[in-house]
């Protein structure tokens, strides 16, 4: 599996949410967590679990040319873990 994202929105997020796309991508390396689809901006996308550095975390990503492109990042919030089912 690869991983991409936009070393900008990359830098964006390490300084806004303090956290790095590449520690969730490390979280990720055995298959993408279970994830609930949640489409914005006319573009799919999806929110994983990823537990990085003793914190829960959100990936946001979508899938491109089959590889896993991040959209952001964010602390996992309880109501994201109903949404998984």
């Amino acid at each position: 599996m690869q991983f991409e994202w936009d070393e900008n929105k990359r830098q964006k997020v390490i300084r806004d949410h303090g956290v790095d796309s590449r520690d969730i991508a490390a979280a990720w390396l055995d298959g993408l967590p279970p994830s609930f689809r949640s489409d914005q901006e006319g573009e799919e996308r999806y929110v994983g679990f990823a537990k990085v550095k003793d914190s829960d975390w959100a990936g946001i990503y979508t899938l491109r040319e089959g590889n896993v492109r991040f959209v952001t990042a964010r602390k996992w919030k309880r109501r994201d873990g109903r949404k998984l089912g």
